[in-house]
């Protein structure tokens, strides 16, 4: 759970996104992403628009986290035991169930899920 939340964050805007993810997406380092698909009600589909595909920059210590995980995975990279792709509504159950064991609020956990994403747009208007 910990590996998807950091994916989320990362440039990752969607969780649909991150949901998508297969081992074929990431570069031989894990240190880029390339997000061509999304999974929306358990169907994977095209993005929505041509800017939805992109590559991501992974800061290391993630890469290094999806090196060792997806070292012997095939399909997608957050699936069910039965290989297919987890559903949104679960993976937000589990983090918001993760959240109230360490304390946190579910405004709390929703606010640290959406937080790297506004430091990252900050940070991107600001250089460009």
């Amino acid at each position: 759970m910990q590996l998807f939340s950091r994916c989320s964050r990362v440039r990752v805007y969607v969780a649909g996104e991150a949901l998508a993810l297969k081992p074929t997406d990431l570069a031989s380092n894990c240190r880029v992403l390339h997000i061509t698909r999304s999974i929306w009600h358990g169907r994977e589909q095209e993005p929505k628009t041509p800017s939805a595909v992109r590559e991501v920059d992974l800061p290391e210590p993630l890469a290094v986290l999806l090196r060792g995980y997806a070292a012997n995975k095939s399909g997608h990279l957050f699936a069910t035991a039965s290989g297919k792709p987890l559903g949104q509504r679960n993976v937000l159950r589990a983090l918001h169930a993760t959240g109230k064991t360490v304390g946190f609020t579910r405004s709390a956990v929703s606010a640290q899920r959406r937080c790297g994403v506004r430091v990252y747009r900050k940070i991107q208007r600001s250089s460009g």
